[in-house]
């Protein structure tokens, strides 16, 4: 209940001190003070006060804004740590209910007090309407995306509204920045005229009350300088305010209305329109920086306009309205709200896609610079390679093979030329390229060469060594061998004895030849015709 009271009664104590002071101060009675309570709490909420015959509209928009911050702050201290239906309904109620109850006993002693002053009731639905919504919309913002989170997907809001409210608020801030910067520029440049309007008034009293009123009412010049920066025409009295016309017409002697001008347009007013260009390319920055796809982070942006220019909406109709013996004062809330949607979309889709471009082409050229550092790399490890491999000895009489690697060097060449175009790894390049390199077609491994036979000769010799094996063998195996030399099993064997007979004799005769060639048995013969039938 703290969220709900905290609020109320420190607005409705300041409210007091106000009046106490202004009573006090002006030789007042205290006849009407609490008259002057009720209406300052009407006031605060926006209800128009009939006051002498004529009604004030034009209010305070900083101190509405002032009790909607205290009221979201009470309540999401509460709602911080998460809250069920049940619970967030009754902290809703609680901090909706507590202001209405003190909107409906300011209403009782405003009309009570119309009996001896010259006040009017306000409009009943009036009062309740902006008290509801002021405190309602504080109380559902301060709720948090926690507990709305499971009502949007049971409507099936995509998740990234959220951020579309994000940029809103982002956009929104901009834009009041950069709108107090723009109103603070032109009353600097009307300092004279604020001077001299100050000094119309004698005493201290009422200085330092118009510069209070000011102050408040500062919110309210802000708001009307958006809409004109937006392109639309703001209306005082019988007179207009634009971009590119203007209408003089009489105003209220208060120190902030000096930034409004006092002759046509000045050569410089169109730059008022970078205000909401500015608040776009903020919306634009912020949803490239939460990482969205494209297509959602373009409408998020839309959203968000729209979002943004539905707010300056509701600022527009609260800090407009009737202006007393003035007439009224219209900030275009319908028109300059259209015109700031249109501005806030195209410049945020402008500076988005921007933003996309350079950092899509920013990824590219990082992903190129990477693979040619990876193939550089692979041509210094390559060239590291050769360098050790030439300053090996030689021990087997053969050089380093150049021709392989300048052939590998030429097609890592080629590849660091056609890399950058094709996003691919470049670290088993300089593998993969001898790898593709021996499997390329139409280049065989080099067979060895095969022994000449001649077919007479081992067709004599065949039947040589079978006749000559048992005299040979004094071990009692004639009677094998010479059934092995039979058997037709056993022809390419001798065959290969015929050969090796043929080396033997060769060798003997005086042809200079390897002497581990001579077969030392006839199992080594063996031995030898079988590792030459698996070569071939």
């Amino acid at each position: 209940m703290k969220a709900a009271f905290l609020p109320t009664g420190v607005t409705a104590g300041i409210i007091v001190i106000i009046v106490l002071a202004v009573l006090l101060t002006g030789d007042g009675d205290f006849t009407g003070a609490f008259a002057a309570v009720g209406a300052g709490w009407l006031a605060i909420h926006q209800v128009s006060l009939p006051i002498s015959g004529v009604r004030l509209g034009v209010l305070p928009i900083l101190a509405t804004a002032a009790i909607f911050a205290a009221s979201y702050h009470q309540c999401k201290k509460v709602a911080r740590g998460g809250l069920e239906l049940r619970d967030a309904a009754q902290l809703a109620a609680a901090v909706v209910g507590v202001p209405l109850v003190m909107t409906i006993i300011a209403l009782a002693v405003v009309k009570d007090a119309s009996t001896v002053l010259k006040i009017a009731t306000p409009n009943f639905f009036q009062a309740f309407a902006w008290t509801i919504g002021i405190h309602g919309i504080a109380a559902a913002f301060a709720l948090g995306r926690s507990f709305w989170q499971p009502y949007a997907e049971l409507l099936r809001i995509p998740g990234w509204g959220w951020d579309a409210l994000r940029a809103a608020r982002r956009g929104g801030v901009t834009l009041a920045a950069a709108g107090l910067a723009a109103t603070l520029a032109l009353l600097a440049a009307s300092l004279d005229d604020i001077v001299a309007v100050l000094e119309a008034h004698h005493g201290a009293a009422a200085p330092l009350g118009l510069t209070a009123l000011s102050l408040l009412y500062l919110a309210n010049v802000v708001v009307g300088v958006v809409g004109v920066s937006t392109g639309a025409a703001i209306t005082i009295g019988e007179g207009y305010i634009s971009l590119f016309g203007f209408v003089p017409a009489p105003v209220p002697t208060v120190p902030v209305l000096a930034a409004l001008p006092v002759s046509g347009p000045e050569p410089w007013w169109p730059l008022l329109m970078l205000i909401p260009v500015a608040a776009g390319v903020s919306i634009g920055q912020f949803l490239h920086s939460a990482a969205l796809p494209a297509r959602q982070a373009f409408s998020a942006a839309a959203c968000a306009a729209v979002v943004a220019s539905a707010g300056y909406f509701l600022l527009a109709v609260a800090a407009g309205g009737a202006l007393g013996v003035f007439g009224s004062a219209t900030l275009a809330p319908l028109y300059g709200g259209l015109f700031l949607c249109g501005w806030l979309l195209l410049s945020s889709s402008a500076a988005l896609g921007l933003l996309l471009w350079m950092s899509r082409r920013k990824d590219r050229h990082e992903r190129r610079a990477e693979v040619e550092r990876a193939i550089a790399e692979a041509l210094a490890e390559e060239q590291a390679r050769e360098q050790a491999t030439a300053e090996k000895p030689e021990t087997d009489g053969a050089g380093p093979d150049t021709s392989e690697t300048a052939q590998k060097s030429g097609l890592l060449a080629l590849v660091r030329q056609r890399v950058p175009a094709v996003p691919v790894s470049v670290t088993a390049i300089p593998g993969a390229v001898s790898k593709l390199r021996k499997n390329l077609p139409g280049v065989s491994k080099p067979d060895k060469p095969e022994p000449e036979v001649d077919a007479s000769s081992a067709g004599e010799e065949v039947s040589a060594p079978a006749q000559a094996a048992p005299e040979a063998d004094d071990s009692g195996n004639s009677a094998t061998d010479s059934a092995a030399a039979k058997s037709p099993d056993n022809d390419d064997d001798a065959v290969g004895e015929s050969r090796d007979g043929k080396a033997d004799s060769a060798h003997e005769g005086g042809n200079e030849s390897d002497p581990q060639d001579v077969p030392a048995s006839h199992g080594q013969q063996k031995w030898k015709i079988w590792r030459r039938k698996k070569d071939h």
